[in-house]
């Protein structure tokens, strides 16, 4: 075999999809202690050094428990091709050259993805982060951290990145501190490219970072118990060119008014301990959480709504779900609905007034979260199942309904188009033609009809509804963890094709709901007394 052949052996398949950090990486072999994950651009002329030097410091203490993921963007400089010749000597070092996708933030998670470590880090290939200090970090790691950050300004540490751009970087930290308080600071350098963090506090959670500073997205959306820093002086590059531009600060400013957009919608938690069962419940109390016996139930909880869902709820079913995730104690997730209904859509006036319908969008985070949930997911439907309150019920495993469930889906009458994939799933599961009748004409239709459609896979009276469904996902919580999911995977496939559609379906979703036939279908909604 060619040195060549052996070259792009070694090279790692780009991941793709939701940047979700699994449990554990598929198919990657025996777990290791360390990931240290080294996004590249151009960095061919620093590359070996510093692969050398972190080998050198990382040998002595971790051995063959680590191992190094350079993440090239198809550098025109033959970055990738000096990575993967370091590959022949160096079997601890792995190799990903992405040809689709660009940004350092995101290439740093495409690596995580990849990983095989329980511990997960990143170091740019610069050399303006020392290679020295990584033993450091991953001994924070090591006394229980759950993030370890390197701060060039912890103590006064500074260093020797040049005036202009440490100006332009603790203006950019004294607005982080403004917009985000919360977010930025908890940490003395949150701007920082050179950390480790647990693979438990990220994993399960869709990460959607902008640009190049990933720290912030982890700082707002990890189950961070504790943070230590260690202080190091930056630096000076030795060769390449700096990527620290305008267009960076920009993407910096505009993650950051995400994040601050989502801190005003986002519920606020508090977990308690009663009679053995946790229960959370977000301060809005629009959503009911509370795990028992391996089922997290989440209850939606606004009633005199029919349970109609705020962004609010978006993000509060977001957070349950990618907390059910990553938590081994849960098996099987069960949805419900307080009052007299399981679900009657979006609250079209909260929605109304929410941004427009980007991927950071609540609704688009929640829609992107059912294909690629791990893990079984049970619904239990009485009264009204409206819109969403039923295309969700397609990405569900099991589905049992009161026989006074009547289910709708009126977005054509509406003046809009079907969400959640419903336009790829709905055709599969009742064939073309039936779909075709229940997404254009929008007639509601009862339990016993949406269980001959394959929809309900049982129909009780509504007092045993509770009873039927827990005991379901309480069967599914005892089978074995490994054949379940693997059989959940084959059964729904590479879920590619549906993400897509349902990026598809909110393309049109958006631009209709600018449309004249959108209004016009809102005001004879909202006269007829409806609340979605």
């Amino acid at each position: 075999m060619s040195a060549a052949q052996r070259e792009a052996q070694s090279a790692l398949p780009a991941p793709a999809g939701p940047l979700i950090v699994a449990a554990a990486a598929r198919g990657a072999g025996r777990p290791l202690q360390l990931s240290l994950v080294v996004p590249t651009y151009n960095e061919s002329a620093n590359l070996a050094s510093l692969i050398g030097r972190l080998v050198q410091r990382l040998e002595p203490t971790l051995a063959d428990r680590y191992e190094i993921i350079v993440v090239d963007d198809d550098s025109p400089d033959g970055t990738c091709a000096v990575a993967l010749r370091l590959t022949l000597e160096l079997p601890q070092l792995r190799v990903m050259r992405r040809e689709r996708e660009r940004g350092l933030a995101t290439a740093v998670v495409r690596g995580w993805q990849a990983a095989r470590g329980e511990v997960l880090g990143v170091i740019d290939a610069d050399l303006q982060h020392p290679p020295e200090l990584a033993p450091a970090l991953y001994a924070e790691m090591e006394r229980g951290a759950d993030l370890a950050v390197a701060s060039r300004y912890l103590g006064g540490a500074g260093g020797r990145a040049a005036s202009g751009r440490r100006l332009r970087s603790r203006i950019a930290q004294a607005l982080g501190l403004l917009l985000v308080p919360d977010v930025l600071g908890r940490v003395s350098d949150p701007m920082s490219g050179y950390f480790m963090v647990r693979r438990r506090a990220i994993q399960g959670i869709e990460l959607t970072p902008r640009g190049y500073k990933i720290l912030i997205e982890i700082l707002a959306r990890g189950r961070l118990r504790g943070i230590s820093e260690v202080a190091y002086a930056f630096q000076k590059r030795l060769g390449g060119k700096s990527k620290d531009t305008g267009k960076v600060y920009l993407d910096y400013l505009l993650h950051l008014l995400r994040l601050r957009a989502a801190a005003r919608v986002a519920p606020e938690a508090d977990t308690r301990q009663a009679s053995g069962i946790e229960v959370r419940d977000p301060v809005s109390e629009q959503l009911l959480v509370s795990r028992a016996a391996g089922v997290c139930e989440l209850r939606f909880n606004r009633p005199e709504k029919r349970n109609a869902i705020t962004l609010a709820m978006y993000q509060a079913l977001c957070a349950a779900l990618e907390e059910a995730q990553a938590d081994e104690a849960v098996r099987a997730v069960l949805l419900s609905g307080e009052g007299a209904g399981f679900c009657a859509g979006n609250d079209l006036t909260d929605f109304l007034n929410s941004p427009p319908l980007s991927p950071e969008h609540p609704a688009m985070r929640f829609l992107r979260l059912l294909p690629t949930f791990a893990k079984p997911l049970l619904a239990a439907v009485h009264g009204q199942a409206i819109g969403i309150g039923v295309t969700l019920l397609l990405h569900c495993d099991l589905v049992v309904a009161a026989r006074s469930a009547q289910f709708s889906l009126p977005f054509v009458a509406l003046g809009i188009v079907p969400e959640a994939g419903s336009s790829l799933l709905l055709p599969r599961l009742v064939g073309t033609q039936r779909a075709a009748e229940l997404l254009l004409l929008g007639k509601p239709f009862d339990a016993t009809t949406a269980a001959s459609l394959g929809l309900v896979n049982r129909v009780v009276e509504e007092s045993a509804l509770l009873a039927e469904a827990r005991g379901l996902a309480a069967a599914l919580a005892r089978q074995p963890v490994g054949a379940l999911s693997a059989t959940r995977r084959l059964l729904r496939g590479d879920p590619g094709e549906l993400l897509a559609r349902i990026e598809e379906e909110a393309r049109i979703f958006g631009a209709q709901l600018q449309s004249e036939e959108f209004r016009a279908g809102i005001r004879a909604f909202l006269a007829g007394g409806r609340a979605s």
